[in-house]
Parts: structure tokens; C-alpha cells; sequence
């Protein structure tokens, strides 16, 4: 099982000779050229590529002390809510409880052999996948927006299918289950799986945007820990229906907080999406706005 591992990780090691550098990171070493030509093959737009580095060129010019500040202040600090919120509702909705705990929720529904169970986790990993896949080559399509509501409602629905399930008793229910587990993958592939890391990066202005990315990576790894130690003892506490319809609670609440506070970056420039957060933090009311003159 460890030296299988060792197949990615050497493609990766490979795809790196062929990786272009970060533009930030040529540009903050004055190969501005290289910059430009990073960009290129990252398939910019020669507007685009304009604007990219004439962030860089701005960003370059605010002392590095200052980033952490930079995301507490207006226009930015809700930016940073929307990452770290999508940091934990991505774990929060149950996504690795189900990928690490999936042979026990299948040999609980009755399928007997273990290696049956491995196998079919391994078929809800190749779901896994495919739909990572698919994802990459409609998101440009879709936009992100859409992707992360539809895949908060149909995730929410799969857990509350799958919490009915075992609350009327699993017993020889493991193809209905490996179906239902499927589509429950599908979606989180198709939406909070990959564009967490995304937008995580496409929210924040380049002079921040190494830090708003750290802290809702940091984020993000706290909920995967905290959703893995707890899921046995939520089992033992709920039982497993009880269990999945509180992670179905929370895709209620990741619904609520995409159609809420999430925008759309599709197709945005940078500029652009900080002047959104600008606007909204002005339609945030202050303590003093709703007092009568």
C-alpha cells in the first residue's frame, strides 16, 4: 500500500522540471521578463498578463509586515472569511470521514468481506477522480458559484440518504449505498474539492494572497483533523444515521453560506474582485448607520 504511493509521487517529481515558476516569485527577483513568460504559458490573456503584473508591481511595493494587516482591514477581512469559511465547510459536510471510515460504512451495510469493502471504496475513489476531471474542464463554463451551490445540495441529499438508510437498517443495502457514496463523491468533486483551493487563491489581491491561502490551508487541515478523531465517536454517540444527518446540517449551512457570501471570480480580474469586497463591506451596516438624524 506505502510503495504504490511512490507512482504520484514520482510523477510529480517529474512534472516539476517542467513547472514554470511562480511570476510573483520571478518578478520579486526582477526577472520580469520570465514573469511575463510564466504567464503566457499559463495561458493569459495578453490584458490579463498586463494586469497580473501590474499587481505584482503594487504588491512589491507594500513591506511584507504589512500583509497580515492588510487582511483585517475593509475590504479585505471578508475575503478572508469566505476562504476560511469554505476551509470548513469543505471537512465540515463529511467528505474524509466518508473517504477514510468508507470499508466500515460498507461492512456495516452488510457486505461481508473485507476486501469486498476495499474494493468498493476504491470504486468511490475512482468516482473521485473522474470527477475531479470533469471539473477542471467546466468550471470556466459554469463558474464556480453555481458548481458549489449544486454540489452543497446534492451532497446534503446523498447524506440524508444515507442516514435514512441506516436508520431503516443497512442490511444488504451495500450496492444502494456504493450508488449513493458515488454520487456524494461526484459532487464534492465537482465542487467544494477543488474549488476551495481555487478560490482560495483567486479571492485574494497578489500582495496578500500567499498568506490568505496559508491561513485557509491551516484552516482547512484543523477541520480535516477535527471531522477524522470525531466521526467513530459521533458514530458511537448518534449512531451512523445520526451521524450523517448532522453532516447533512452542515451542507444545509454550507448552501447558506455560499448563497450568501460566496461571489463569483469567474472570468474577474483581480482588480476587480477586490473592489467587490470593497463594495460589500460598505453594505455591511455599522453600529452607528441605522441611527435616525
Amino acid at each position: 500500500m506505502f510503495a504504490v504511493a511512490v507512482i504520484p509521487s514520482a510523477i510529480l517529481f517529474l512534472g516539476m522540471f517542467i513547472t514554470p515558476e511562480s511570476p510573483a516569485w520571478l518578478a520579486s527577483h526582477g526577472r520580469w521578463d520570465a514573469a511575463r513568460h510564466a504567464l503566457q504559458r499559463l495561458g493569459r490573456k495578453p490584458v490579463e498578463i498586463e494586469q497580473e503584473l501590474n499587481s505584482i508591481r503594487r504588491a512589491g511595493e507594500l513591506k511584507e509586515k504589512r500583509a497580515w494587516r492588510e487582511l483585517l482591514r475593509p475590504g479585505l477581512r471578508l475575503a478572508l472569511v469566505v476562504a476560511v469559511g469554505l476551509a470548513f465547510f469543505q471537512q465540515f459536510i463529511g467528505i474524509n470521514a466518508v473517504i477514510y471510515y468508507a470499508p466500515i460504512i460498507f461492512q456495516n451495510a452488510g457486505v461481508s468481506s473485507a476486501n469486498t469493502a476495499i474494493l468498493a471504496t476504491s470504486l468511490v475513489g475512482v468516482v473521485n477522480v473522474i470527477f475531479t476531471v470533469v471539473a477542471s474542464l467546466i468550471v470556466d463554463k459554469f463558474g464556480r458559484r453555481p458548481l458549489l451551490l449544486w454540489g452543497a445540495a446534492v451532497m446534503t441529499i446523498s447524506l440524508v440518504a444515507l442516514g435514512t438508510i441506516f436508520a431503516i437498517g443497512p442490511n444488504k443495502a451495500g450496492y444502494f449505498i456504493l450508488l449513493v457514496l458515488s454520487l456524494y463523491i461526484a459532487a464534492f468533486a465537482l465542487s467544494f474539492g477543488p474549488l476551495f483551493g481555487l478560490m482560495s487563491a483567486e479571492i485574494f489581491p497578489t500582495r496578500v494572497r500567499a498568506i490568505g491561502s496559508s491561513i485557509a490551508t491551516f484552516a482547512n487541515w484543523v477541520a480535516n483533523l477535527l471531522v477524522s478523531i470525531t466521526f467513530l465517536s459521533l458514530v458511537n454517540a448518534l449512531g451512523q444515521s445520526g451521524a450523517f444527518w448532522l453532516y447533512a446540517t452542515m451542507g444545509v449551512l454550507a448552501f447558506v453560506f455560499c448563497q450568501r457570501l460566496v461571489p463569483e471570480t469567474k472570468g474577474k480580474s483581480l482588480e476587480e474582485i477586490e473592489h467587490y469586497w470593497e463594495e460589500q463591506e460598505q453594505r455591511v451596516p455599522t453600529p452607528t448607520s441605522g441611527s435616525k438624524s
